[in-house]
């Protein structure tokens, strides 16, 4: 938990993304008719899934982080003798 603040970017990016993108496809698009509602619809839910990449993204990051870490840090290691 050394960077608190590059952990909680992705979670922060991608939550928000992915709820605007909710909000999008199940709030403002039913106010519109024809062709802008399916467009809108669609645009929301791309967005929604991009905001899940995003969070995606950056919890892999994370951990391929934590693993490079632990495999150059051999203080932490289970003795056998």
């Amino acid at each position: 938990m050394k960077n608190v603040a590059a952990n909680l970017r992705p979670w922060i990016a991608g939550v928000l993304t992915a709820f605007l993108g909710v909000a999008l496809a199940r709030v403002v698009a039913p106010s519109f008719e024809g062709n802008l509602r399916i467009y809108t619809t669609v645009a929301g839910q791309l967005l929604a899934l991009t905001g899940l990449l995003i969070l995606c993204l950056g919890i892999r990051r994370r951990i391929k982080h934590a693993v490079s870490a632990g495999a150059t840090d051999h203080s932490n290691s289970n003795p056998t003798n």
